[in-house]
């Protein structure tokens, strides 16, 4: 007696290549600090890196690598002769979202692009 092929056996297909085929990564959950730098920048990108400490983010650089290093397209712009607050910075930082938000998470590359001579060792 014949047995009858299962839908995942279709074509020669294993159920696992057609299931992976059909997922998209989604962004990773972020929480604490990292998850309202991201709704901040959702709302008023946008933004000056400087506001963050008024909205009560201390160590916003830390917050904004974490969210790098998961993969969030978040850009800086350098814009000079900042005033915020009734006062000149000379540089300030303008945070904002590129598309998509979200890609793979990035790999550190840095010093294989700054140092390419220390790759081969």
């Amino acid at each position: 007696m014949k047995k009858a092929a299962t839908p995942c056996e279709n074509n020669g297909l294993s159920c696992a290549t057609t299931t992976q085929a059909n997922i998209k990564p989604k962004p990773p959950l972020v929480s604490g600090q990292c998850a309202e730098v991201l709704a901040m920048l959702l709302e008023h990108c946008p933004m000056l890196a400087i506001e963050l400490p008024a909205m009560g983010i201390p160590q916003y650089c830390a917050r904004i690598h974490d969210l790098r290093a998961k993969g969030y397209n978040i850009i800086s712009t350098i814009e000079y002769d900042v005033s915020y607050q009734g006062r000149i910075y000379s540089r300030a930082a303008r945070l904002s979202l590129g598309t998509p938000l979200w890609g793979e998470p990035s790999s550190d590359k840095t010093t294989l692009d700054l140092f390419p001579e220390e790759a081969t060792l």
